[in-house]
């Protein structure tokens, strides 16, 4: 007799997460499973394959510096053809001035 496969809950605790680990990790393959303690998320449980590719994803972007992202941008850019139009810069006049001139030190 097959018995009747239990849902995960929406919103797993503590404490039902330690009764029911294996169903946390069978959930854990089809997406994350943030885990609460009294109503503060203190977990949340992951598949390999998701953890796999987090990992991946942050080793690739740690290690990079603003430099390189800056020279991949405009790498992208030269290949769309993509111009950064600049507007005219315009002369205007210095609050700070115009108080020095009211305060001298």
């Amino acid at each position: 007799m097959d018995m009747p496969r239990r849902r995960p809950p929406l919103r797993w605790t503590v404490a039902l997460a330690k009764r029911r680990f294996s169903e946390l990790l069978r959930a854990a393959r089809h997406g994350p499973q943030p885990v609460y303690d009294r109503d503060q998320l203190v977990a949340v449980v992951v598949g390999a394959e998701d953890f796999r590719e987090l990992t991946a994803a942050r080793q690739e972007t740690a290690h990079r510096s603003l430099g390189e992202a800056f020279a991949d941008l405009r790498a992208i850019c030269a290949q769309e053809g993509y111009v950064l139009a600049l507007p005219e810069r315009a002369t205007r006049g210095n609050a700070f001035a115009a108080d020095a001139d009211e305060h001298p030190g």
